[in-house]
């Protein structure tokens, strides 16, 4: 069918010239120098060590911490209902909610002087 074409049109199908021939840039394999590769067996000795040596230590899962944070609140529920609010008579730092910081750590003093606009203490 292509031999029907006229010439401007034969001349894109037209066989491309071959390529030439380069020698690969890899060894050949017989010449090829590869690590032996040997089987599980050689890793059991190191194995058996790690065995020996490792200690196990459980860490905490997430369903387990889950239950924890439930009972910790559960029993501050109880001791609450149980001693009663804290009494805060006569100490100007205490306060009716518990402080995630101690009143002698930086971050209180920071607070209270942003809180009450002190300049020194």
């Amino acid at each position: 069918m292509t031999d029907k074409l006229p010439p401007n049109l034969l001349v894109l199908f037209a066989p491309r010239p071959a390529l030439r021939w380069v020698p690969p840039s890899d060894h050949a394999p017989e010449e090829r120098k590869t690590a032996t590769i040997g089987g599980l067996a050689d890793f059991l000795p190191q194995l058996e060590e790690y065995k020996k040596t490792d200690q196990y230590v459980a860490t905490e899962s997430w369903l387990q911490r889950k239950d924890r944070i439930k009972l910790e609140k559960k029993q501050a529920q109880e001791k609450l209902l149980k001693d009663g609010p804290v009494s805060c008579k006569g100490d100007p730092l205490c306060f009716d909610y518990p402080l995630i910081f101690s009143p002698t750590s930086g971050h209180f003093l920071s607070w209270l002087f942003n809180f009450a606009n002190f300049t020194s203490l």
